[in-house]
């Protein structure tokens, strides 16, 4: 076989590997993520202020505030994490308007949406920060 078939067969299967190591890890964490349960919070116990929380798995992980006023969530934000930023306005704005967590996750963003709503329903069980 010639020198450069050789170099080429390296090349496609070097190339080939790659390949693979980065589809192992992107759909690492699928399946438990999407199995996730998320649970309502009784915004009628809740006081004033903001409320901090985080879900950590894998490379779904994010940290968020919560402000509440007068039993309501009014306002949601990303302090760190994994950014899908599509899922995520999309689940605070469904999140805020129904004053739910029991909304429909974003379509193709299943997992992504799961631990925005994680991390929110985290927040709102502790005790408000400010």
């Amino acid at each position: 076989m010639k020198k450069w078939k050789k170099v080429l067969i390296g090349i496609v299967a070097v190339v080939v590997m790659i390949g693979l190591a980065g589809l192992f890890f992107a759909s690492q964490g699928l399946d438990e993520g999407k199995q996730v349960s998320i649970n309502e919070v009784d915004l009628s116990k809740l006081d004033d202020g903001v409320y901090t929380g985080s879900y950590d798995h894998g490379r779904w992980t994010n940290q968020v505030e919560i402000r509440v006023e007068n039993h309501e969530m009014v306002e949601i934000r990303k302090v760190e994490g994994f950014e899908h930023k599509a899922a995520m306005e999309t689940i605070h704005e469904r999140v805020l308007e129904s004053q739910s967590l029991l909304v429909d996750v974003v379509s193709g963003a299943t997992v992504s949406s799961k631990a925005y709503l994680k991390a929110i329903e985290h927040a709102l069980q502790g005790d408000p920060v400010r």
